[in-house]
């Protein structure tokens, strides 16, 4: 995968970290937890 930046294609896409975060979760604590903790956290920033 080539790091360098060059101006125009980098573009942050905060829905990749998301993801990424959520998969980590998942594979720490098991699927269950993950989908109650989102719930949650959806719940509470309401």
């Amino acid at each position: 995968m080539n790091m360098e930046t060059r101006p125009g294609t980098e573009e942050i896409n905060p829905f990749q970290y998301r993801d990424t975060f959520l998969l980590f979760f998942t594979m720490t604590f098991g699927y269950d937890k993950t989908i109650l903790l989102a719930l949650g956290r959806v719940s509470g920033v309401r």
